[in-house]
């Protein structure tokens, strides 16, 4: 009825009254297959900032996490469930002996999971990441981003780098430009996987559209190409009207208070025209999804 676990001891032990013991759960010469990987987050998420302002993700951090990953699994030498806890990682040094290289605490993990360990930071390998560009229109519902990332390794052997990015500005966003393939992740991440080569910086370049309130800005579009073809149909009837003018008496006054009225109309069109422009623009990105 319950989900509780009971979890079983390879060997049977003694408590005595009032006594706290601590026993040996998984034999620590078991070989269990790991692979390290690298990951960087390079935006420090801090800050109370608005989904519009510029400042929001741009604090950069410098350092690359070393992960251990293995499965909990059968072929692993496990296959058991793991209680929650800490792990201490040990690694044996050029004489033989086991010296402390991290710990990690993991949750309750049940078999043929698979388990990351945090173990520290990265020396040598490190990374920097910087906004190149942001726009953003709240009458438009959109906010756009660049990104520069830069890895540098001054590791002996190549090393790939998982660079993961959030998209922290909106639940409704695309990736419009990228240097590299990305994996999205979930809702909100993406992933890049990058091999970085001895001695060298490999730099990552992206593009991230935010776009809100479809619905609202739809009916704002068709007012303004509404708005327009009034402007439009008012300006043909001034032009008509100045060449008329211009017909019957020649480049009078009146002609030209005509034709200074043709153009103030054709002032006006370019600002609705220019909004119009920017928001398909930005709308047939959106659509490409």
């Amino acid at each position: 009825m319950f989900e509780y676990h009971l979890y079983t001891l390879t060997r049977p032990t003694t408590l005595k009254d009032r006594q706290t013991k601590q026993i040996m759960f998984i034999h620590p010469t078991l070989d269990i297959p790991c692979k390290r990987t690298y990951i960087y987050r390079g935006a420090n998420l801090v800050g109370r900032y608005g989904r519009e302002d510029p400042r929001r993700g741009t604090e950069c951090n410098t350092r690359v996490a070393v992960m251990l990953e293995f499965e909990n699994s059968r072929e692993n030498n496990l296959g058991i469930p793991l209680p929650m806890g800490i792990v201490r990682l040990f690694q044996e040094d050029s004489s033989g002996e086991s010296q402390f290289i991290g710990e990690d605490a993991i949750d309750h993990t049940p078999k043929d999971e698979k388990v990351e360990l945090y173990i520290g930071n990265a020396f040598d390998v490190t990374g920097s990441r910087r906004q190149t560009n942001f726009e953003t229109d709240s009458s438009l519902g959109y906010a756009e981003e660049s990104f520069e990332i830069k890895l540098h390794s001054a590791k002996p052997a190549p090393v790939t780098v998982k660079v993961v990015e959030t998209m922290y500005r909106w639940a409704n966003w695309k990736v419009v430009k990228s240097s590299h393939k990305f994996t999205k992740m979930d809702a909100k991440t993406i992933e890049f996987p990058i091999q970085v080569k001895p001695g060298d910086v490999t730099t990552i370049t992206y593009t991230v559209l935010y776009t809100w309130r479809q619905g609202e800005i739809t009916d704002r579009r068709k007012a303004l190409r509404m708005e327009l073809e009034n402007l439009r149909a008012l300006r043909d009837q001034l032009e008509a009207h100045a060449k008329a003018v211009i017909r019957d008496s020649g480049a009078s006054d009146a002609a030209r208070k005509e034709l200074a009225r043709v153009k103030a109309i054709e002032v006006k069109i370019k600002k609705p025209e220019a909004r119009l422009r920017k928001s398909e623009g930005i709308y047939e990105k959106e659509e490409e999804r």
